[in-house]
């Protein structure tokens, strides 16, 4: 059974901190002996390999604050995350909802009237 370190291998060779720091040397050397703008090329190519990660990360955050929506189901209280752009129907209950504004109302066919139902209590009257 192997113990130890395991380093994570790609193609072109491996990724850990000896490899790297070899490679930033050789390209400071690169660029120090005269060919400087093949040592420029490869730091720009290896900014961007870094850089790239945290700028789609960036994005797609803005995206999903921009196009997510939570509210509550009208129907069964119920919290939930749901896309603008998109028919849904509510996880917990199945009611189709839309989407007005920032809350979310139930989908009703033209010609329904929404009423709530409402308890009375009956007191017995004897005299």
């Amino acid at each position: 059974m192997e113990r130890g370190y395991k380093s994570l291998f790609f193609p072109l060779g491996c990724l850990n901190f000896g490899c790297l720091l070899s490679l930033f040397v050789s390209l400071f050397l690169v660029g120090v002996l005269g060919v400087p703008w093949l040592a420029n090329a490869l730091l720009l190519f290896f900014f961007l390999l870094l850089v790239s990660p945290l700028l789609v990360f960036a994005i797609l955050r803005w995206w999903v604050n921009k196009n997510v929506i939570e509210g509550h189901c009208p129907s069964c209280d119920y919290r939930f995350f749901a896309f603008k752009s998109s028919t849904f129907s509510c996880p917990n209950c199945g009611e189709s909802l839309l989407l007005e504004g920032d809350k979310f109302v139930r989908q009703t066919p033209p010609g329904t009237v929404e009423v709530e139902a409402v308890e009375v209590s009956v007191e017995d009257s004897s005299s």
